[in-house]
């Protein structure tokens, strides 16, 4: 048999010598990166940074792909710490890979964007190292901040980063192996209770509790649960509930999130959540301001028959 190829990608005989394929070069490639791109990661691990503030890993990663021969643009979209890095073969599909690299207040890289990033730059600088070998097209790095918070992507969606984008592509860590993954859509909203402070030993009757109507619309959200959809997520937290344990709060806040698998159910439980906030307060009479929080998350469908 004079040669074959390898359905995997991997080497081929051709006059029975191995012959290496792109994917080959790329492993190669990879390899050549470990010391650095384990760097870059640690780096940017142990310097977290929150949604829109990611500064340094910003800049850590624009350097390093820069430094691998692809064109970066910085402050993409009007976001600051977004960045696209752009290895251009003509004209062809448009194929884009994410890194994320903000952090979760308090414990910092606690969901690894500190890999997901070192593995998106890297995937890059793999490829701009066989350009020569890859087909016509163009290959975009993509920096998405603020994916803990404030949704990077969906700014960057409406800015019309992805617009001319076929495909997208990024790694998340998990405590399993999975080429796909459906998401919840996500819808966030702020409740702020006012009422009247007073003593809360001398003249509690006087005062208007706004503690009071944020714990009454836990407990009014607590009973809902009971008719929601199993699939379906509600939960909150008190953001503000006092100043001193013997003054009657004027003032309490929390923020929830509402989650489904279809836009249509995502909203539709949003406003019931509103309405448990607008009975706990007009049941204590309180004021009440709610805010729906910008960049809502519609339900995410990766493409089963691609992946």
């Amino acid at each position: 048999m004079d040669g074959y190829v390898c359905a995997a990608g991997h080497s081929v005989l051709e006059q029975g010598v191995p012959v290496n394929t792109p994917k080959d070069a790329i492993f190669e490639a990879v390899d050549g990166l470990v010391e650095e791109l384990d760097a870059l990661s640690r780096r940017i691990h142990d310097n977290p940074e929150l949604g829109f503030q990611e500064v340094k890993a910003a800049g850590w990663l624009t350097e390093f792909l820069e430094k691998q021969g692809l064109e970066v643009e910085r402050g993409v979209g009007g976001v600051a710490t977004a960045f696209t890095a752009t290895l251009d073969r003509g004209a062809g599909p448009n194929i884009a890979i994410l890194c994320e690299y903000d952090a979760l207040p308090g414990i910092g890289h606690a969901c690894g964007h500190n890999v997901i990033a070192a593995s998106g730059a890297g995937a890059g600088a793999a490829l701009a190292a066989i350009r020569d070998q890859l087909p016509a097209g163009r290959i975009q790095i993509i920096g998405t901040p603020a994916e803990e918070w404030g949704g990077g992507k969906v700014k960057l969606l409406e800015a019309g980063i992805f617009r001319e984008v076929d495909c997208v592509m990024m790694i998340h860590g998990f405590d399993r192996t999975l080429l796909h993954q459906d998401m919840l859509g996500v819808a966030r909203v702020t409740f702020e209770y006012t009422g009247k402070a007073t003593h809360a030993s001398v003249d509690p009757w006087e005062g208007i509790n706004a503690l009071d109507a944020c714990i009454q619309t836990f407990n009014a959200v607590s009973m809902l649960r009971q008719q929601v959809r199993p699939e379906c997520r509600i939960h909150g937290i008190i953001t503000q509930g006092g100043k001193a344990a013997n003054i009657i709060p004027e003032y309490a806040a929390a923020t929830f999130y509402v989650r489904a698998p279809r836009i249509d159910t995502m909203w539709e439980l949003y406003d019931r959540v509103v309405r448990c906030a607008e009975g706990a307060a007009r049941a204590t009479g309180a004021g009440l301001k709610v805010t729906k929080l910008d960049s809502v998350y519609e339900p995410f469908r990766s493409n089963h028959r691609r992946t």
